[in-house]
C-alpha cells in the first residue's frame, strides 16, 4: 500500500469526499423541499432504459462534477448506482487510475417518505492498492469515513451539539492525531479539529463475549424478496428462539441495515448487522469497510461456509451475502442460523 499514500493525497481525498457529500445532501434537501412531485418523478436512463428517479440521477451529477473539480489532477473513474449500467458491468479492473464508486441517496424510498436511515455512500479504489477509503454521509448524524492506512474508523459530525451516547468502557479509543495517515489541521473544513472524532467497536474481553441471545441486530426485510428469505430462516430463527424465552429478554431486531447501520456498528451503536440476500457492492461495502476498520468482523456467506471477507476483492463481485458483527464469536452465530440454501438469492435490481 506504499504506492497509495505516496500517490494519492490522503487528507485531499477526505476533505473531497466529505464536502461533496455534504453540499449534495443539503442540495437533495431543498430540491425535495422545493418541489417533492417533480425530485421522485420516475425516468429511464441509458441504452437499457435502467429505471431511476430523477433526484438519484441529480444527486449523482452534482457530487460526480464535484469530485471532478477538486480531484482532477487524478485519472478518475466515477461509478455511480444511478449509471446506465448493469451492476455486473460495473467493472472496476478496467481502469488503472482512481475509481470512486458511490450512490449519493442510499434509501431513496425513505427519502421519498419522509423517514430517516437513508444515507451518501462512496468508495475510493484502485486496481492496483484496493481501497483507499470509504464514506457514509448521514445527514441528521455525520460523515463516517476511514482509510486503508488507520486502524480506526472517524466521525466528522454535523453542526450542533452531538447526542450523548453511552457505550461499554473501550467503546472509545482516541487516536494519536500526530500519527494518522493524513494531517487532521489541513482538512479543508470547518473546524475540523472540533467536529472530527475517533470512533471504534467497544472491545469485550475475550472470556465475557457477548451473545446473540443479548446483542442489538439489524437486518434488512425492507423488500419482498428479503421478507421471503427471511421466511425461509423462520425454522431455524423459530427453533432458536424458542430454547431462550427466558434467557434473550435483551435481544433486539431492528428493520434496519445496509450502510447507515454499518457505520453504526464501527461507533458501538449496534452488535451486527447483516443482510439475508446478496447485497450490491454499493449497498455494503462502504459501511463495511468503515466498519472493519472500526474493529468490526464481516463474514461473507455462501452454502453454509462462512470466510472473513476481502472487501476488496467483494467491490469486484456482483453480490455479496455478509454478516457483520461486534466480534466473530457473534458473527459465527448469527451465521449458524442461515439456512442450507443459503446465500439466499441476490436482490432484484
Amino acid at each position: 500500500m506504499a504506492m497509495a499514500k505516496q500517490q494519492y493525497n490522503l487528507s485531499l481525498l477526505i476533505s473531497s469526499a466529505i464536502r461533496t457529500i455534504r453540499s449534495t445532501q443539503r442540495y437533495i434537501r431543498q430540491r425535495v423541499e422545493r418541489d417533492p412531485v417533480e425530485a421522485f418523478a420516475p425516468e429511464r436512463i441509458g441504452d437499457r432504459q435502467k429505471a431511476a428517479i430523477s433526484i438519484d440521477r441529480e444527486a449523482q451529477l452534482r457530487a460526480s462534477d464535484s469530485f471532478r473539480e477538486t480531484l482532477g489532477r487524478y485519472d478518475l473513474l466515477i461509478l455511480g448506482e444511478e449509471s446506465s449500467q448493469a451492476p455486473q458491468e460495473l467493472n472496476l479492473r478496467r481502469h488503472d487510475g482512481l475509481v470512486i464508486l458511490l450512490d449519493m441517496i442510499d434509501g431513496t424510498d425513505l427519502l421519498e417518505r419522509g423517514l430517516s436511515n437513508w444515507c451518501s455512500a462512496l468508495v475510493l479504489y484502485t486496481r492496483k492498492e484496493g481501497i483507499l477509503a470509504s464514506f457514509v454521509g448521514i445527514p441528521e448524524d455525520g460523515v463516517y469515513f476511514a482509510t486503508y492506512a488507520d486502524k480506526h474508523a472517524f466521525k466528522y459530525r454535523n453542526v450542533g451539539k452531538p447526542i450523548a451516547i453511552h457505550r461499554p468502557t473501550g467503546a472509545t479509543c482516541e487516536p494519536n492525531w500526530r500519527s494518522l495517515s493524513f494531517d487532521v489541521d489541513t482538512l479543508d473544513l470547518a473546524g475540523p479539529r472540533t467536529r472530527l472524532l475517533s470512533v471504534r467497536v467497544p472491545q469485550v474481553p475475550a472470556d465475557t463475549p457477548k451473545r446473540l441471545e443479548e446483542a442489538t441486530v439489524c437486518m434488512n426485510t425492507q423488500k419482498l424478496g428479503n421478507i421471503e428469505a427471511l421466511a425461509r430462516v423462520g425454522p431455524l430463527l423459530y427453533d432458536w428462539i424458542e430454547k431462550r424465552k427466558e434467557t434473550a429478554d435483551k435481544l433486539r431486531f431492528y428493520n434496519l441495515s445496509g450502510n447507515p447501520m454499518l457505520a453504526r456498528l464501527a461507533e458501538g451503536r449496534v452488535d451486527a448487522v447483516l443482510n439475508l440476500k446478496a447485497s450490491a457492492p454499493h449497498d455494503f461495502i462502504p459501511g463495511a469497510f468503515i466498519a472493519q476498520r472500526a474493529g468490526a468482523s464481516i463474514l461473507a456467506v455462501e452454502k453454509k461456509m462462512t470466510e472473513s471477507i476481502v472487501l476488496a476483492k467483494a467491490l469486484r463481485e456482483p453480490k455479496t451475502q455478509y454478516i457483520a458483527a461486534r466480534s466473530m464469536g457473534l458473527a459465527k452465530e448469527i451465521a449458524a442460523l442461515m439456512p442450507d440454501t443459503s446465500p439466499l438469492g441476490p436482490e432484484s435490481d
